[in-house]
This record gives C-alpha cells, sequence and structure tokens, in this order.
C-alpha cells in the first residue's frame, strides 16, 4: 500500500503524460464544476427575470446562434488541440507558428461573412419572421446576435488553442466563467437597479415584470467581448518562446481539410443536441423550446466529468497517438472513461429523484421538466459510459469516420424529432434525442476500436497502479 501511494507521489511531480492526465483532468473538473455552477446560476438567473415566454426567445435564438458559430469558426477548435499538441511533442514549432497564424486568421474571416450574411438573410426576411412568430421581439434578439457570432468564434477558438497547449484551466475561464458570470451580473443590475429594457406581463391574475430577450442578448453582447479580450491575452501568453522566435511553416491545404472533416463531424454533432430546441421552436412555439432547454441544460450535467477529462485528453492522445505510444494510450482511455462513469451514475441518482423539484429553482413555469429531464438522463448516461470514442477519432487522423458516424446520427435525429414532436409534443423531443445519442454512442466505440484498436467504454483493461 505504502509502495502504491509512493509510486503515485512520484509519478504525479513528474512531467510524464499520465500525470499531466490525471492533474489535469483534477483542475479541468474542479473549474467545470465552478463553471457549471455559474452557467445553471445564469440560467436560473435568466429564467427568473425573463419568465418563460421571453426566455424561450432568447434560448431559441441561442440554439441558432451555436449553429452559425460552428460554420464561423469551421472546426478550427478541434484542429488547433489536434496539431498544437503534435507539433508541441514533436518540437515542430516552425509549424506550430504557422498553424496558430493560419488558424485565426482564418476564422477572423469566416465569421465576419456568415454574421454579414445571416444579417443579410434576416432584413430580406424579416417581414415573414416577424409575421410566423407574431412577434417583434424574436427578431430583434436575432439581430443583435449575430453581432455575438464572430465573437463566440474566437473565443472557442481560443480555448482550442489553450487545450492544445494543455493550459486546460485557463481556456475554460473566459468561455465557462467569465462569460456566464458577468451575464448573470448585468441581468442582475439592470433588473433590480434600473427600469431599463423591462415589460410587463400577467401570470394567474398577477402582473410581473421580466426583462425583454433582447435585453439579455445585448448583455451577452458585451459579455462576450470582454471574455474574449481576456482570452486573446491568454493565449498569447501560452505561446513557447520558441514558437515566437521560429520562421512559420505553412500547410494550409491540408489543415483546412482536416479543420473541414472536424466542421462537419461538430455540425452533425449540434444536430443531435440542438435540433430538439429549434424544432420545438418552430413546430409548437418559443415556451416549450424554453421549457425543454432547461431541462436539457440541467441533463448535461451528468457529462460533467467526460467534457472535464475530454478537455486534457485531447492534446494527450494527439501526442501519444504521433509518438505511436498506444498502450499508454489505452491505459489513460480507461482509466478515465472509469472514472467519468462512476461520478456520471451517481449524478444520475441525484437528477433522476431531484427532478420533481426543478420548478423551485427556475420558478413554478418550469414545473413540467420533470419528464424531459428524466427521459434525457438515459441518453447522457450511455454518453458517458461509452467514453471518449468521437475524441479518439478525432485526435488521431480518422475525423472522417466521425463524421459519418454523426451525420447518419443527425439524420436518424432529425427524422425522430419531426415524428414524435408532431405526435408527442415537448415528451417526443425528449425520446428522439435520448434514442439517437444511445446509438450514435454505441456506433462510435464500436468504430473506435476497429480502427484504433483501442477501447474508450468504462471498466476495460482498467489499471490504476503506475509505472515505478
Amino acid at each position: 500500500m505504502l509502495r502504491s501511494v509512493v509510486g503515485w507521489k512520484k509519478r504525479l511531480m513528474s512531467k510524464d503524460l499520465m500525470a499531466q492526465f490525471v492533474l489535469g483532468s483534477g483542475g479541468s473538473l474542479f473549474i467545470r464544476v465552478i463553471s457549471s455552477g455559474i452557467a445553471l446560476a445564469s440560467t436560473v438567473i435568466l429564467t427568473r427575470l425573463l419568465g418563460l415566454q421571453e426566455y424561450g426567445t432568447y434560448a431559441y435564438t441561442i440554439s441558432w446562434l451555436t449553429a452559425l458559430v460552428l460554420l464561423g469558426r469551421l472546426g478550427f477548435n478541434q484542429a488547433a488541440t489536434r496539431y498544437i499538441a503534435s507539433y508541441a511533442s514533436l518540437e515542430q514549432w516552425g509549424k506550430l507558428q504557422g498553424f496558430v497564424k493560419y488558424c485565426v486568421q482564418t476564422v477572423y474571416k469566416y465569421a465576419i461573412c456568415v454574421a454579414l450574411v445571416s444579417l443579410a438573410v434576416l432584413f430580406v426576411s424579416g417581414g415573414a419572421i416577424k409575421s410566423y412568430f407574431q412577434d417583434d421581439g424574436i427578431y430583434n434578439t436575432f439581430l443583435i446576435a449575430m453581432f455575438i457570432l464572430p465573437l463566440v468564434a474566437h473565443l472557442e477558438l481560443n480555448e482550442g488553442i489553450l487545450d492544445g497547449f494543455k493550459k486546460v484551466v485557463q481556456s475554460q475561464l473566459p468561455m465557462r466563467v467569465m462569460r456566464p458570470a458577468l451575464i448573470a451580473l448585468g441581468l442582475l443590475t439592470l433588473f433590480y437597479l434600473t427600469s431599463i429594457g423591462q415589460r410587463e406581463y400577467e401570470v394567474d391574475g398577477v402582473m410581473v415584470r421580466a426583462l425583454t430577450a433582447e435585453t439579455a442578448m445585448t448583455i451577452n453582447l458585451c459579455a462576450t467581448f470582454f471574455a474574449l479580450i481576456f482570452s486573446m491575452r491568454l493565449r498569447q501568453n501560452a505561446l513557447p518562446q520558441e514558437v515566437k522566435t521560429a520562421t512559420a511553416e505553412y500547410h494550409k491545404s491540408e489543415w483546412f481539410s482536416t479543420s473541414r472533416d472536424m466542421m462537419l463531424a461538430t455540425a452533425f454533432y449540434l444536430i443531435l443536441v440542438q435540433a430538439d430546441v429549434m424544432m420545438l421552436g418552430i413546430l409548437v412555439g418559443e415556451e416549450a423550446a424554453g421549457l425543454y432547454t432547461v431541462a436539457s441544460r440541467i441533463a448535461t450535467l451528468l457529462v460533467l466529468a467526460l467534457t472535464s477529462v475530454n478537455a486534457i485528453l485531447q492534446p494527450i492522445a494527439s501526442a501519444l497517438y504521433s509518438n505511436k505510444k498506444f498502450d499508454e494510450l489505452q491505459r489513460i482511455v480507461s482509466l478515465g472513461a472509469t472514472a467519468v462513469f462512476a461520478i456520471s451514475l451517481l449524478g444520475c441518482f441525484v437528477l433522476y429523484f431531484g427532478a420533481d423539484y426543478m420548478h423551485l429553482i427556475f420558478g413554478d413555469e418550469f414545473k413540467e421538466t420533470d419528464t424531459l429531464l428524466r427521459i434525457l438522463i438515459i441518453g447522457q448516461l450511455v454518453n458517458a459510459f461509452a467514453g471518449p470514442a468521437v475524441l479518439l477519432l478525432n485526435m488521431t487522423k480518422h475525423q472522417r469516420d466521425a463524421a459519418r458516424i454523426m451525420a447518419v446520427g443527425a439524420v436518424l435525429n432529425l427524422v425522430l424529432n419531426l415524428v414524435l414532436i408532431s405526435w408527442m409534443g415537448t415528451p417526443g423531443a425528449a425520446i428522439a434525442t435520448a434514442t439517437t445519442t444511445v446509438l450514435w454512442n454505441i456506433a462510435a466505440a464500436y468504430v473506435a476500436w476497429a480502427r484504433l484498436k483501442i477501447v474508450s467504454i468504462a471498466f476495460w483493461k482498467l489499471s490504476f497502479r503506475p509505472k515505478s
């Protein structure tokens, strides 16, 4: 026992990849717990201060903004993590410098183009949008969101770059801590200290006051701007001195091709996680989208450990694959997947039995989230058990396989959402999402094994004993 403890202590104090993985995962989980708490608090404040209708408009707009940001940043946030980790492990500083410059410039151009095209479409179709939703507020909220688009694209790119340098704690601070905290602070300040951007409406015969979706989106714009400034500073400080003094080497064709494939995989994944909200907004209404968004946000807490481990696993997987250390990669994947599932299983019990009390946090208008949450929990638990299969494919030059899996899952998700929402309403969206989440995770785990001979699921070839 003592020898085992001493062995782990020596290893954690060393600079090998297992030590980086354990310490990095712990740091990532710690910061994600904090960021998830802040994000949850921000969501509670949004639902309380906006009410169901305005929050539904806000959540529906955010779902479209998320999809458009994907086009703006292509897949360079994920490609950055893979290439930076690989080039750094091989000390190819010229390629690293060239890649960072290229991806920053490319995302800058594409994000602005997507925002401008989106604004043009909004101006042309403004009358139709207002007529369909019978509300000017959703149109104005969309207009404001388009100015947020290039800022978020750069924010997510900087997160990927910092992850590539294994700065997983710093990478999450701007986007996942600072931004939601500023949004919450701005909402509270406006609501309680001013009368700006507010309206009154009736609930059960009582007049209540609420912020508008346009106001919330404007605060989001300001918060995103300040978070981006902070992330740019962190990105500059993360660059090693060797990179700053190296002569830039460019492989634009390879980089763009890889990022495009990763963008496709992410796009299809985005359909898997956002199509339900979008289709509910179109087929049922913004209030249904808002109600469902709350349940979905809570359910994603189950994979908090998975996203935390993945943040540090991405650069490590790329480095180990580049150096052909496949046994070490299997050990790290098995350890991470098992820890993730154990934490997620505990969270599953808490959320399942606590679902009936969620309206006490978010407000009485959100009483119907309990059934939706319990359905979504099933899919997220399987997601945690399947482990980082898609990540492994993306980090090991098999991103096209990941894209194909996500494509099939996305098509299935759209069909199921269309059928089940039309038949069952909001619960149908939850069933469709949970079903496709289970199926694509099973497929991804199988393909990762077939291509890499790496088993991504929990409890496989688990070894806790460190090398002496």
